[in-house]
């Protein structure tokens, strides 16, 4: 029986796969604290936005107590290849960590749908070609026959 071979839809290499894990363990660990730090800093900050100009020591209690916000330290349970690393962050240093991470989970998922690209390529020049000569016999119906195939094979 001639049945089509079709390339894996996620053709991940081993590096790949290792780093696009590696992002959820700090990501997951930095979260809580990112989000208490950023609320804070920002609500002082809308507090400061709206305190009237005229009011000049308003003014500098709520910007004595951004600066306060900014430097309180946040304990962080920071994974790395030992174990856990327990780390002391500010919310500057929170925010750095948090957008560098986000930035690297980003590059990682554009770098998967580059890999991705032939086999999604390949499966629409397929679905497309079944639309054409089998009439009647749609892309879904195709990958049940498939699938089907397979499992008797």
């Amino acid at each position: 029986m001639c049945r089509p071979r079709l390339p894996p839809l996620r053709p991940w290499t081993g590096r790949f796969k290792l780093e696009s894990t590696c992002w959820m363990p700090s990501g997951a660990a930095i979260t809580d604290a990112f989000q208490t730090s950023r609320g804070k800093v920002g609500a002082i900050t809308y507090d400061l936005e709206q305190t009237p100009a005229s009011d000049k020591s308003g003014k500098a209690s709520e910007l004595k107590d951004l600066n306060e916000a900014k430097a309180e330290t946040y304990s962080v349970d920071w994974p790395d290849d030992k174990g856990v690393d327990s780390r002391q962050m500010t919310a500057d240093q929170l925010a750095d960590s948090f957008t560098s991470i986000m930035a690297n989970r980003a590059t990682l998922v554009a770098q998967r749908g580059d890999i991705d690209k032939p086999a999604k390529d390949a499966q629409t020049a397929l679905d497309e070609y079944v639309k054409e000569n089998l009439p009647g016999l749609g892309p879904p119906t195709w990958l049940a026959c498939c699938r089907a195939s397979r499992a008797w094979t």
